[in-house]
């Protein structure tokens, strides 16, 4: 087994994990970051709103962080919201210096798009391709520092961890090689070279998981396939706390044409006047205190209860078909291969499966309770998002948060500088299931199926109860197929399988709809406010 040493390991090449990576690099130290497919495609980059930071008078800091607080209903930290809002306006001229150009209007002030739940515009953008530029700045920074090297298409089996002196620590990861595409869509300067098909270790004093979320695993998502929770799945292995796992935010209107996953209509269309109507445009959300703008919890139920009877649509065409163009040029080029002129014509929406709430409970320096191990990004659970995520906050939080995990890990390398060096204690034999493949496909769809109707928009207590039962069954069904060493196939639906039975008993101890989980037979909010804190102990999952 090949063993790559290295002073800092990252999985995942999102935002969080290439912005981590450049800090610690930019200091003098080896990073490697291996990603599970190609360095671009994450969830990063598929990102339509921006960074959200009051910027101009009458809205403040201080507005910011009450509507953040409103949003995640009793559940987001103050201290980690203040932490975090307060670093907004930092975040975005570190973002501009690694070379994301904001739009700007013609006094060169930043251009300001407004969200739901927002009280004022306050989102920085790029067109609707925001996550793609800064995913592309990025890559560009990583290209130009030679401390930094990539491993693409590397699927991470576990983190290794050793105890000493009774306390747990991280000494790197094993992975699997897969298959290299026929064609790079990015060139890499600084990569190494491991052949496909074979079991490879990454021994590191520090490792940050940055693997993003859980979305793919519901039948209808906006994220890439890749997000299925498999650094949730790792973690859990590995002895990390686990915090609010039910709640999984539904992005309310994801463009209905072809099949999941769907391409993201943005909110910010209806923050520049976009609305939610049937199909006689007769508007949806008509009564409500924030109209179109609500939290998207509340409009994804709206659009979900209406789309029992008929089809739900979006109306932009109130605003001159040039501005669009300028304005939402991925959302207008993406309709128009579908055939919809959306300055003419309504655009048929659904809600999707979009992002985690909760996630590896960490700190604000992105540290887990295994020492040297850190979470950032989307697979953490900070404090910040609480019950419901306030959009166009998980990219400021991404770069806060890598931002602070970069300089503790910085700092815990320096005194871990005469480490033992790790050796590699488990041995893989890779096996091969091709013959079983069209059962492990069918296996997938019906986790996909389970989870977006008995654990979704709307749950009951019952089932969710089924629906546990049922992905047990679907537990042995695969175990028939597990052999003493790695299957790719196995492993991928053995944490799909694992992640989604994490979130349905998290789902079952929340008795109140709270958020972006609601529950039909208890729809009131519990008066006190509490976290589903869970964790591997004694290898029983325990609620702690």
């Amino acid at each position: 087994m090949k063993n790559i040493e290295t002073d800092i390991l990252v999985i995942g090449s999102g935002l969080s994990g290439l912005f981590f990576s450049l800090q610690c690099a930019k200091k003098g130290v080896n990073v490697v970051v291996v990603t599970k497919c190609l360095v671009n495609e994450t969830a990063t980059a598929l990102a339509q709103g921006g960074v959200a930071a009051a910027r101009r008078k009458p809205d403040s800091v201080k507005s910011h962080i009450e509507d953040t607080l409103r949003t995640g209903k009793g559940l987001s930290n103050k201290k980690v919201v203040e932490h975090i809002i307060k670093r907004s306006s930092q975040s975005i001229s570190e973002l501009e210096e690694i070379g994301v150009n904001f739009d700007k209007m013609k006094n060169g002030a930043l251009e300001l798009g407004r969200e739901g739940s927002h009280s004022y515009r306050r989102i920085v953008h790029v067109q609707d391709k925001t996550g793609e530029a800064i995913e592309n700045a990025l890559i560009k920074k990583i290209n130009e520092n030679p401390n930094i090297k990539i491993i693409e298409n590397g699927f991470c089996i576990d983190v290794d961890t050793s105890n000493k002196s009774g306390k747990k620590e991280i000494c790197g990861a094993y992975f699997y090689k897969q298959k290299e595409p026929k064609k790079k869509k990015i060139k890499l300067k600084h990569t190494i070279t491991v052949k496909d098909e074979n079991i490879f270790y990454c021994s590191a004093a520090c490792v940050a998981i940055a693997t993003g979320g859980l979305s793919a695993l519901y039948q209808y998502t906006v994220n890439p396939d890749i997000s299925k929770g498999d650094g949730i799945a790792i973690a859990y292995r590995a002895g990390c706390v686990l915090r609010d796992l039910e709640f999984l935010q539904f992005h309310p209107t994801a463009l209905y044409k072809g099949k999941s996953p769907f391409f993201l209509i943005s909110e910010a269309v209806r923050g520049e006047g976009a609305y939610i109507v049937t199909e006689k445009k007769i508007p949806v959300m008509r009564g409500f205190k924030r109209r179109d703008l609500e939290a998207r919890d509340v409009v994804s139920r709206r659009i979900f209860e209406l789309m029992k009877y008929e089809n739900i649509y979006i109306d932009f065409t109130r605003k001159e078909k040039n501005w669009i163009k300028k304005r939402f040029s991925g959302i207008f080029e993406e309709c128009s291969l579908w055939g919809i002129d959306i300055s003419k014509e309504l655009i048929p929406i659904i809600p999707a499966a979009h992002y985690t709430c909760g996630g590896i409970k960490t700190n604000t320096c992105g540290e887990t309770n295994i020492s040297g191990l850190f979470a950032i990004g989307e697979v953490s659970s900070t404090g910040l998002h609480g019950a419901n995520r306030l959009a166009s906050n998980s990219l400021l939080e991404g770069v806060v948060i890598s931002r602070n995990a970069a300089r503790k890990a910085l700092k815990f390398l320096s005194l871990r500088k005469n480490r033992i060096k790790s050796k590699i204690k488990k041995k893989f034999s890779v096996y091969s299931l091709d013959y079983k493949k069209s059962v492990f496909k069918k296996i997938e769809k019906r986790i996909k199926e389970i989870m977006w109707k008995k654990v979704g928009i709307v749950r009951t207590f019952e089932a969710l109860q089924d629906g546990l039962q049922e992905i047990n069954s679907l537990e042995k069904v695969l175990d028939g197929y597990t052999k003493s060493g790695f299957n790719i196939d196995v492993w991928n639906l053995s944490n799909s399988i694992l992640v989604s039975k994490l979130i349905i008993r998290s789902a079952l101890s929340r008795k109140e709809s709270r958020g972006c989980h609601y529950m039909e037979d208890f729809p009131s909010k519990s008066e006190i406010a509490r976290h589903t804190t869970i964790q591997k102990i004694n290898n029983k999952l325990s609620f702690v």
